[in-house]
């Protein structure tokens, strides 16, 4: 029987927080290409309805993560202090 072994991680120190404009501007090219969909450029198929659903959910995903990376950059837990 073969043992895996993983690396171990060099810290325990959170990735970098992706940009709230970035964020924002992806939700926004979704929202144009559905506006797109929205205004028949695309015709009015089922497919095409169904492709318009889950556009809005990337829209919708992406305005979240960019309210959150918002919050995260100007996150401080009570009590911790300046930045080092």
């Amino acid at each position: 029987m073969e043992t895996l072994w993983l690396p171990k991680r060099p810290s325990a120190a959170p990735g970098p927080v992706p940009s709230a404009r970035s964020l924002a501007a992806q939700a926004a090219a979704y929202r144009a290409y559905a506006q797109r969909k929205d205004a028949g450029e695309f015709g009015h198929t089922p497919r095409v309805q169904s492709m318009r659903i889950t556009i809005e959910g990337g829209v919708r995903v992406y305005q979240a993560l960019a309210e959150w990376a918002r919050w995260a950059a100007e996150y401080r837990l009570p009590g911790a202090g300046p930045e080092e």
